[in-house]
């Protein structure tokens, strides 16, 4: 299970342009059933990229690599517990220990090597780690103000606050004014204002729990709102 990243955004639009320039990012990014998520406004490039990963595919990976006459990859390997264990001495050991055992899918392997070279990332989390700057998309979001001007959301991403997602919504919704929030518990608080893809203040502070109390209250009411009770020495990270 996850560490879940609170976030809020708030996205506003003065002028007629940005009005308009709201609304269809408002009726893109969120559904029928009122969720908000990432991937209509910025999705993951294509179908090829949802394959299984985990450590069949690194190794499959690793190997493709070595035999394409790259080394590094599977030279991390000497220093790996079980390869001292097992007496493995050489990289050419290595990938016969990995094929023999069946801990290597070559398939995976190569599928992730194409997508490397295609879009930069193995499979679709890497992919949205590198560019979206969080795992996967949202699980859960709830709408706090829909107007024709501005536009507020909550929602929780794994591990990792959005960034880079929104560093490209901006620039692709120029003349949205965007405020965003997040809270890692117990890690990290950070805001930031946006405009035209370029960041006018940000701000990142360190935390022992969490501090920032509309974060908290925005936890609460997702908490109550998934029928779960709030407690929070739970959201506390005591010292």
């Amino acid at each position: 299970m996850p560490a879940w990243c609170a976030n809020t955004l708030s996205a506003n639009g003065k002028s007629n342009k940005s009005q308009l320039q709201l609304k269809g990012f408002v009726e893109k990014s969120v559904s029928e059933n009122g969720a908000f998520s990432l991937s209509p406004t910025y999705p993951i490039p294509s179908s090829e990229l949802y394959i299984q990963p985990g450590s069949m595919m690194n190794n499959g990976l690793a190997i493709i690599i070595y035999r394409s006459g790259n080394q590094e990859m599977l030279k991390q390997y000497l220093n790996y517990e079980w390869v001292i264990n097992a007496k493995l001495k050489s990289l050419s050991e290595i990938e016969e220990y990995l094929i023999k055992s069946k801990s290597a899918d070559l398939d995976l392997g190569l599928k992730a090597f194409n997508n490397l070279n295609k879009y930069g990332a193995t499979d679709c989390y890497d992919w949205c780690e590198k560019n979206w700057g969080c795992k996967y998309d949202i699980d859960i979001s709830d709408v706090i103000l829909n107007e024709p001007n501005k536009f507020q959301v909550g929602f929780f991403t794994p591990w990792n606050p959005p960034l880079g997602w929104l560093t490209k919504i901006s620039k692709n919704y120029p003349s949205i004014a965007f405020k965003y929030e997040w809270e890692i518990a117990g890690v990290e608080y950070g805001k930031m204002s946006l405009f035209n893809g370029k960041i006018k203040s940000q701000t990142l502070k360190k935390l022992a729990y969490y501090k920032n109390k509309n974060v908290e209250k925005q936890l609460q009411k997702l908490i109550v709102n998934m029928g779960l009770n709030y407690n929070q020495n739970v959201v506390k990270n005591e010292k």
